[in-house]
């Protein structure tokens, strides 16, 4: 599917939903190289939700409809191209505070040398923080708990941080 179609789509799904759209942009500075469609409109709250759950549903549904359109799920050897769809940079903004917020835990820790358990969060947000400390030898990230509970505790990498006073 052409960025002109998806555009067209998203158009007509937001329409039938009664919600206005000033414009949508399509920019290649999605968090994990992933393409992200930013929709400008001045109905952000109904399309975000509470803690992003609408976005996030909405990202999933619009992905669901391009890659059937562009015949993925009938052919294994074509690649999914997965976009991230963003309202009014909420999901930009989202990465920009998870990043600032862990990076500063990720200090802590290290000073403190101690594990660190974050707050509850979605898996999106999970998965984002995850993907901030997978080459980063000092921390380690893994998920704890069940359901709107789990979280993301920094672990201090004791074993790396003493080779490297050596």
């Amino acid at each position: 599917m052409e960025n002109e179609q998806i555009k067209n789509l998203i158009n007509d799904l937001l329409n039938k939903m009664t919600i206005s759209v000033d414009s949508i942009e399509f920019l290649e500075d999605g968090f994990g190289g992933k393409t992200r469609i930013l929709i400008h409109t001045r109905d952000s709250r109904l399309l975000i939700g509470k803690g992003g759950e609408n976005l996030f549903s909405l990202s999933h549904i619009i992905n669901k409809i391009i890659h059937k359109g562009q015949g993925v799920q009938d052919d294994p050897e074509k690649e999914e191209k997965r976009f991230i769809i963003d309202v009014n940079n909420y999901q930009n903004n989202l990465v920009q505070e998870l990043k600032v917020k862990t990076m500063i835990l990720a200090d802590r820790a290290r000073s403190f040398r101690k594990d660190i358990e974050l707050e509850p969060m979605s898996s999106y947000e999970r998965m984002i923080i995850h993907t901030f400390f997978e080459n980063d030898s000092t921390i380690k990230t893994q998920s704890k708990g069940e359901g709107r509970d789990r979280r993301v505790v920094l672990c201090y990498n004791e074993e790396f941080n003493d080779l490297e006073r050596i």
